[in-house]
């Protein structure tokens, strides 16, 4: 260069790992994706280079789908750097499986309990990744009862032994002392197989990798015994199955291949259900606490919302007397919730219900166990915020529908969490878990395992989209979003961290697990704030809806979907009044477009050309009668 000119130069620093070592033995190499693509370091910066432009534009389109629209500074902010938890926590293998460990304290690979937290953030960035996790449950999912499985030990999921015989022969035994809250409890009546060898359930995960020197435990998708008993698990499953359904262009067709499955998970929450109405004796996502009651209300939405999701995937299938039993088991359940559940005087759903209340020795030993006397529920007002989580996929998925008749008691709940979980020093965060009266049916959880007044990540956003949704507050956005920001004030200013979620975390630090994922479900709320609805079933195009909270308040928003992502508005002057669309990535063909309960177009296409990262716009102004779809 001559003296006085300038000149830009573009640096790259890039990196070539292929190989990914399993069990810490070099033969064991399992990969890693990109392998495929690139031979070296040159290769990744020569492509990085010649791409700079694109990748460029499509980092700053994603920022601008959260940035330029109406969502609160600290939401945006939030949902941007949520999406980094993916590549802390997953692995993306040579041989094409992508695999998301609960987090970076616990090793469980793709536990379903926890997965379906951050699944609609999966499913909107990464559709086709996403799709193979309920691909890998069903391979997951016990087919007949007792069944017996390859091999006859368990890399056990949260724990540091290994347990001979229960996966080989699916064992109803468990050895004393271990999972003690299970002992008095582990047998239906007559013949029927016990919680974790029912058929339709859905093992928890797969194996420590540290305990498991061959690549079978994920190539193989072999897997342990913690939890095939897990209400949650199957409901992930379920509505997991559902929300591929749903949002896919191939969904129905897709379903359709894991109808079986589907159909064998609904008989298992069924048959679980027989004695209450609702899951008796089950485990969930809190398992640090065990076994939560005879019956909990978190496990209890996630049965009801897993029962109506499959009830519209029975209808899809044909399955006319599937569709009649799950939905003869659902108004079965919804009564049996207002009865057992339901806390007339505090106005909530109790955090559990008891049929017997058991008395112990060293945490191990059943001595005595009485039944409850009187209306368990009018005594106990242990208020669990997070309960509603199976509910919120309902609505999310446009379904809710099957929840009306309950629409007022979850409104009066969602006031109540506010009421009596707020925690008094955390800055507006909720208790997770608030037991006022430490009522627990067995003894040695109640002193001895349960953690009362626990603030999971999980309870805030969970709050935020179901009172939303419901409109359960006067001052329906404000008071909705107050648990959410304070949660997520708790990570980017207190403790200056928004990039590693706990799974507990207090005011004065985190205080349980690292690189959690569940606050992913925050992305459920500007979904619920738009009252945004996709259903891409119909071969003819999809039905995109919104009907948002308050309209005046949120002029422009987030389009989030698998298919189409961008931003909506009603304030572009060149639509005379009506919706805009600037797509910023994928593409949608649209039978119908709705804003507020009005339809504004029919059969039109938008989207961006794959070979650009540019946006296109889209306009369906509001003339008189049916609006036609008009690109400008």
């Amino acid at each position: 260069m001559l003296k006085g000119q300038t000149a830009v130069i573009t640096l790259v620093l890039s990196w070539y790992f292929p190989h990914h070592i399993w069990g810490g033995q070099f033969p064991n190499d399992i990969g890693n994706y990109y392998s495929n693509l690139y031979s070296s370091a040159e290769h990744v910066a020569l492509s990085v280079a010649a791409n700079k432009s694109r990748s460029l534009q499509g980092a700053l389109n994603f920022h601008r789908t959260f940035m330029n629209t109406d969502l609160p500074t600290y939401l945006q902010d939030a949902l941007i750097n949520s999406a980094g938890v993916f590549w802390k926590t997953s692995m993306w293998l040579a041989d094409g499986k992508f695999r998301m460990y609960e987090s970076h304290s616990c090793d469980d690979l793709q536990p379903p309990h926890l997965h379906f937290y951050r699944a609609q953030a999966l499913q909107t960035l990464l559709p086709t990744l996403e799709r193979q996790i309920p691909e890998l449950y069903s391979k997951l999912q016990v087919k007949r009862d007792n069944e017996s499985f390859p091999g006859d030990v368990v890399f056990v999921g949260n724990s540091n032994y290994t347990t001979p015989g229960l996966h080989g022969n699916c064992s109803c035994g468990r050895p004393k002392g271990e999972d003690f809250w299970w002992n008095h409890r582990v047998n239906l009546t007559g013949d029927q197989a016990c919680w974790w060898c029912m058929a339709g359930g859905i093992f928890n995960s797969i194996a420590h990798p540290q305990k498991c020197a061959a690549p079978g435990c994920i190539t193989t998708d072999r897997t342990d015994l913690t939890a095939a008993d897990r209400v949650d698990n199957t409901f992930d499953f379920v509505l997991d199955v559902a929300m591929n359904s749903r949002w896919s262009e191939d969904g129905r067709k897709w379903a359709e291949t894991m109808w079986p499955s589907v159909k064998l998970a609904l008989s298992w929450l069924v048959r679980s259900s027989v004695k209450h109405g609702l899951p008796h004796d089950r485990l969930n996502t809190f398992d640090e606490h065990g076994v939560m009651g005879t019956v909990n209300a978190y496990n209890s939405f996630a049965y009801l919302g897993a029962l109506a999701a499959g009830i519209e995937l029975a209808k899809d299938a044909g399955d006319s007397e599937a569709a009649a039993t799950a939905t003869t088991a659902l108004a079965r359940g919804k009564e049996a919730l207002m009865k057992m559940l339901w806390q007339p005087a505090g106005g909530f759903f109790t955090s559990f219900w008891c049929e017997e209340v058991c008395q112990y020795v060293n945490y191990s030993t059943v001595t005595d166990c009485r039944n409850t006397t009187g209306d368990f529920s009018e005594s106990n007002y242990a208020l669990q915020s997070s309960v509603l989580y199976g509910a919120n996929w309902l609505w999310l998925l446009g379904i809710g529908d099957s929840l009306h008749s309950l629409n007022s008691s979850i409104a009066s709940h969602l006031r109540a969490e506010l009421a009596y979980n707020l925690n008094p020093s955390g800055g507006g965060l909720l208790y997770t878990t608030n037991r006022t009266t430490g009522v627990h049916c067995d003894t040695q959880n109640g002193d001895g395992r349960f953690t009362d007044h626990d603030l999971w990540a999980m309870a805030n956003p969970t709050h935020t989209s179901a009172a939303l949704w419901t409109r359960a507050h006067a001052a329906v956005v404000e008071d909705a979003m107050k648990p959410t920001e304070a949660m997520i004030r708790l990570y980017s200013q207190t403790l200056n961290d928004q990039w590693d979620y706990h799974d507990v975390a207090w005011t004065s630090g985190p205080r349980v697990n690292s690189h959690y994922a569940r606050q992913l479900n925050m992305w459920a709320i500007p979904l619920a704030l738009s009252g945004q609805q996709l259903d891409a079933r119909d071969p003819l195009g999809a039905t995109l809806s919104f009907n948002r909270r308050e309209p005046s308040k949120l002029r422009r928003w987030p389009v989030l979907t698998p298919l189409m992502t961008g931003i909506a508005s009603d304030t572009d002057e060149g639509c005379a009044g009506g919706l805009s669309l600037e797509v910023l990535s994928g593409g949608l063909t649209l039978r119908e477009l709705w804003l507020d309960g009005e339809l504004l177009a029919t059969n039109v296409t938008v989207g961006v050309s794959s070979s650009s990262a540019a946006s296109s716009q889209f306009c369906s102004s509001r003339p008189e009668g049916l609006a036609a779809g008009s690109a400008y």
